[in-house]
């Protein structure tokens, strides 16, 4: 199994053929037959062009390969994920870096794949081949996902916001180094746009990714934190719960750390949070009795409240707003931590506190654990 070791890599019909029937047989029920696929697949890896047919498998860009099942692309973009996972940094380097032209030609293409299936794999393995190479080694990443979002195909849209999310997750790290700076100041001016796209989906997938940088080191989403207010503001009574989850999260950490840009606005930002917690309450017993040891510790006062709260076990579950009451919830307890917060939250202490308890139950190991708070108080 050989090929040129540069960028014009073409493959060999015969291992090709060879590498999908391999594919196929995996899939088969036969548990020595998956065991002889395994072992061979296994030393395919000593093989570095294996990973280029796994990569063109993926992106279907041969017409032979194009009527192969989703199933079997899928595979091998696994496999390659895995290896690129597993054996990227015992390969030989020279050999490695000298294919890594193609496969990162060929994997690209399958972010904007009419299947969604194929879309996800794409997206998953760019993103292990970004966080093990580098995005610094990989400079035209970026400008081919901006390239698939100026196309409007809401194929090419949703694999690229899928990219971009894993991305933003997995990379963060590097995209908060101060080289990085001019391309993470693109990407957070991209999602900003895409806040108001007509998609729910990629509304909720913006917002995430400008979330995972609100602590960032850099100056740049401090440059942007007023507009990213404003889109959070016209996104707060969106229809899609996934959106308003982000939106909560959102608001919670610009209270961590940018509280001085929403004191303007706390009482109606209360009063919304207030609204969303009360939407849908889920489990969050543990949470609220961190709450109450919060406002427990910014005031004796509160001491009365603190053994309110400590006394929720597990919240009744509700409806679809479940997961964006779980995010208000984390307002609160960001709140308890800021030196403001009997100033902001006294006036609404009569609305807030029946919500919490609104939904409590308790077992009798909580009742124990109460009985105990209650010992630890007196004493």
């Amino acid at each position: 199994m050989n090929g040129p070791a540069d960028g014009s890599w073409t493959p060999n019909d015969n291992d090709l053929r060879a590498i999908l029937d391999l594919l196929h047989n995996s899939q088969s029920s036969d548990n020595e037959v998956h065991r002889q696929v395994q072992q061979r697949l296994q030393e395919l890896n000593n093989y570095p062009d294996f990973h280029n047919y796994l990569a063109i498998i993926l992106s279907a860009s041969l017409d032979p390969l194009r009527t192969e099942s989703e199933t079997t692309r899928s595979l091998a973009g696994l496999i390659l994920k895995n290896n690129i996972r597993q054996y990227f940094n015992v390969m030989n380097p020279q050999v490695m870096m000298q294919r890594l032209h193609f496969i990162k030609s060929e994997v690209i293409k399958a972010v904007s794949d009419p299947s969604q299936l194929i879309r996800a794999t794409g997206s998953i393995v760019v993103t292990t081949l970004a966080s093990k190479v580098g995005l610094q080694y990989w400079p035209e990443l970026f400008p081919c996902l901006h390239q698939m979002l100026d196309t409007g195909r809401d194929e090419c849209i949703d694999g690229a916001f899928s990219t971009f999310v894993k991305l933003c997750e997995d990379c963060q790290d590097q995209l908060d180094q101060e080289e990085m700076e001019p391309v993470l100041n693109n990407l957070i001016e991209t999602f900003l746009r895409y806040c108001g796209f007509q998609n729910a989906k990629i509304r909720s997938q913006s917002v995430n990714c400008i979330n995972h940088f609100i602590h960032s080191r850099s100056g740049i989403v401090s440059k942007h934190i007023d507009d990213f207010l404003r889109a959070l503001f016209k996104l707060a009574e969106d229809d899609s719960p996934d959106v308003r989850r982000y939106v909560c999260r959102g608001l919670v950490m610009i209270q961590e750390f940018h509280f001085e840009k929403l004191q303007p606005s706390m009482d109606d930002l209360v009063r919304y949070m207030l609204k969303q917690t009360q939407a849908g309450l889920g489990n969050l017993s543990q949470k609220l009795r961190n709450l109450s040891q919060g406002f427990g510790s910014v005031s004796s006062s509160f001491r009365s409240l603190t053994q309110v709260f400590t006394q929720v076990a597990e919240l009744k579950k509700k409806d679809e707003d479940e997961k964006v009451a779980l995010e208000a919830c984390e307002f609160w307890m960001a709140l308890a931590e800021q030196q403001e917060c009997i100033q902001v939250l006294g006036p609404f202490l009569n609305h807030l506190i029946p919500v919490l308890i609104n939904g409590m139950r308790y077992s009798e190991t909580d009742v124990m654990a109460l009985r105990g708070d209650e010992v630890r108080y007196k004493y």
